[in-house]
């Protein structure tokens, strides 16, 4: 059952499965919402999954800022969000669009989050010791000098 979290942009809903094990945030992509993960979820039993449906398309309530129908503002929600459910030591997942925004939300973060792992969107290999997405993604393993 989806929850609501009132945020200074505007109301973020999402699905919290609860738990005392490690915290994994889900990032959706362009025109979707939180259910792109639904298949995703049910197999992690023994973690704390976290789904929000970002304003990205496919969101239910509106932002009050348009600000946050940004890429940017996007990022600056996400660090609100982990920072209100007092998230801690988390993997951020992202698919598409969402590993681009999880890349901005990099310096908003880091010192919740654990590493991050992007699907579905092309892009070079992390210098980042911690987060090697793309060594498993079609583009390889290639090395960037701009980090992740």
């Amino acid at each position: 059952m989806p929850q609501t979290l009132d945020l200074t942009a505007g109301p973020i809903e999402y699905e919290d499965t609860g738990g005392s094990g490690p915290v994994v945030l889900f990032v959706h992509g362009l025109l979707v919402d939180g259910s792109l993960w639904r298949k995703v979820v049910p197999g992690l039993d023994g973690f704390r999954c976290v789904v929000p449906t970002l304003p990205l398309g496919s969101h239910r309530e509106p932002m009050r800022d348009r600000r946050a129908l940004t890429p940017v503002g996007v990022a600056d929600l996400i660090a609100e969000f982990m920072e209100r459910l007092e998230l801690t030591d988390v993997t951020i997942v992202a698919n598409d669009t969402g590993g681009a925004i999880t890349r901005a939300t990099r310096s908003r973060t880091s010192c919740r989050r654990r590493s991050s792992r992007c699907s579905g969107w092309r892009r070079r290999a992390c210098s980042e010791p911690r987060c090697r997405a793309c060594a498993s993604s079609r583009c390889g393993p290639r090395r960037s000098r701009t980090g992740c």
